[in-house]
């Protein structure tokens, strides 16, 4: 058993909230992969929702690099990471931001529920009730 997690925020250009996923992932024990896994989960969650301008947030350099590296990815991530950027190419705008992790403390909270109870769940304009006092200092988008 067990396994890790990941969660990812969306914000519209404004730096208005507009969605989130957290979920769990069985047997991914390394962090870049559950990384990657939810910033798919997170790009279609935007796409879902028909948001064309978008800054998607991570504190995690090395997903970012990797995402906004114009080379093709040859790891063993490099098919997600393939298709994550393909699913960028939708959006009117887009841009996939490293955040120090201090600034990321509601996407772990998410992480870390989605991992205890191992489970996934998306909300899409609605802030999740246990990290609703933490979104407004989260991220500040100072990019």
């Amino acid at each position: 058993g067990g396994g890790g997690a990941g969660a990812f925020i969306f914000k519209d250009e404004a730096g208005a909230f507009r969605g989130a996923t957290s979920d769990f992932f069985p047997n991914v024990f390394e962090p870049l992969v559950a990384e990657l896994l939810a910033c798919r989960r997170g790009v279609l969650l935007a796409q879902e929702n028909d948001v064309q301008k978008v800054v998607f947030e991570m504190d995690s350099l090395n997903a970012v690099r990797k995402i906004n590296n114009i080379q093709k990815d040859l790891s063993m991530m490099g098919q997600v990471v393939q298709e994550i950027k393909e699913l960028l190419t939708q959006f009117q705008e887009v841009r996939v931001v490293w955040v120090r992790r201090s600034a990321n403390v509601v996407t772990h909270r998410l992480g870390r529920e989605s991992c205890c109870r191992e489970l996934c769940h998306s909300w899409r304009l609605v802030v999740p009730d246990f990290v609703s006092s933490d979104i407004a200092s989260d991220g500040a988008l100072e990019h």
